[in-house]
């Protein structure tokens, strides 16, 4: 059983539960184009690639090794982390959300009529991301570690890995969706900081505005990306849990909104 083919097929099937569970739970409201949903899936799924290339590339850095730095600091307090682990957790967590994000940009446009068809598709390319990443994880604990391990590991990354790429990239796709209605969400929110910039800088509000939306989708979503990874990185997660649970609440309000189910035209 634990020929290659046989271990990458079983890992691929493994991953694939948890993932048809949680667009149960978010996407089972929604009936979008089946093309543009697997489309979505697999993009976000080859999103996994140049993240897998990028972290490679720090083993090369003179000095630097990631899985001995990991060993340095596990289970250990948060003020032990080394520089280059913080900077390597916040900028995977940046060129993840970006990746996931470009996904959904990719996504015709006339499809996208609502904030809630920008966080669903987010959602979607988020699930595709988590099958892959953890199909490679699976695959690297089992053919490595052996079995003893996989079942904890299959049940972690299913429960809190999985849902946390669908918290940060509901994040993202929620201030997208405000981004790509930026015209009549200004108009409708009016935020003092848009309005003082426009005053000042004569720049179009609404361009003003969706520039605010891109940058804060790619902020909150990365900000809170590292602070996951540290808090994983250093055996802290018991945090996770009460982290989790109030992320699955937000995107339980984001998705149930009405304001976001509002059409506008598309873009």
């Amino acid at each position: 059983m634990n020929h290659p083919l046989s271990v990458a097929m079983t890992s691929m099937l493994l991953s694939l539960v948890p993932i048809l569970i949680w667009a149960g739970i978010f996407l089972y409201r929604h009936n979008e184009k089946k093309h543009l949903v697997v489309k979505t899936f697999m993009l976000g799924a080859l999103m996994v690639v140049p993240l897998v290339i990028y972290r490679t590339l720090w083993d090369f850095i003179p000095g630097i090794s990631l899985v001995e730095t990991f060993k340095q600091f596990e289970s250990k307090a948060i003020f032990t982390i080394p520089l280059s682990m913080i900077l390597l957790f916040i900028t995977v967590g940046i060129i993840e959300e970006y990746l996931k994000n470009r996904v959904v940009r990719g996504v015709d446009k006339k499809e996208i009529t609502s904030i809630d068809d920008a966080i669903e598709f987010s959602i979607i390319a988020a699930l595709g991301f988590s099958f892959a990443e953890n199909t490679f994880y699976f695959i690297q604990v089992w053919l490595n570690l052996g079995t003893d391990l996989l079942l904890q590991v299959i049940a972690f990354r299913s429960i809190f890995s999985s849902f946390a790429h669908v918290l940060f990239s509901t994040l993202y796709g929620y201030h997208f969706g405000l981004a790509l209605f930026a015209s009549p969400m200004y108009k409708q929110k009016k935020p003092w900081l848009t309005t003082f910039l426009h005053k000042v800088t004569r720049f179009k509000a609404d361009s003003i505005y969706k520039e605010e939306q891109m940058f804060a989708g790619l902020f909150y979503a990365a900000a809170l990306h590292a602070v996951f990874n540290i808090l994983l990185g250093i055996g802290y997660t018991t945090f996770l849990v009460p982290f989790l649970i109030i992320g699955f609440i937000h995107v339980i309000i984001l998705i149930s909104s009405r304001e976001n189910h509002v059409q506008y035209e598309a873009k």
